[in-house]
């Protein structure tokens, strides 16, 4: 998904909405790739080290990815766009309803500031 995402960019909601749509639709296309063998028929590794268990490890490589869904992808957006039908900017065509974000996400509602300062320097516990 970063790939197509990445954490250091910021998105739209519906820009943020295409990109992980089209991630996923990369992750359908590859998803049942086989293990990558060499030309006489060894399956090949790759040998890295894990920080997570401070050990050697080792990994089948698979086949490259097919990014051939592009390719469709491209001439279906083409085609919608020169169809005489749908026009841009046309509500009736429109993918993404607009959508109301909350401004804060917490279960309960935001304390008083003061009362928050008061008890976090406070010495016993209330």
């Amino acid at each position: 998904m970063l790939k197509y995402a990445e954490k250091r960019r910021h998105y739209s909601y519906v820009t943020m909405q295409a990109r992980i749509q089209l991630s996923v639709l990369d992750h359908n296309h590859n998803v049942g790739r086989q293990h990558d063998s060499t030309e006489l028929g060894k399956d090949k590794y790759n040998v890295f080290h894990s920080r997570q268990s401070n050990q050697w490890v080792v990994r089948k490589l698979y086949e490259p990815t097919k990014q051939d869904f592009r390719k469709d992808l491209v001439q279906q957006v083409i085609l919608r766009r020169l169809d005489k039908n749908v026009t841009l900017g046309d509500k009736v065509f429109q993918i993404h309803p607009s959508v109301n974000l909350p401004a804060n996400i917490a279960p309960t509602p935001k304390p008083n500031k003061d009362n928050l300062v008061a008890q976090h320097t406070s010495r016993f516990r209330k």
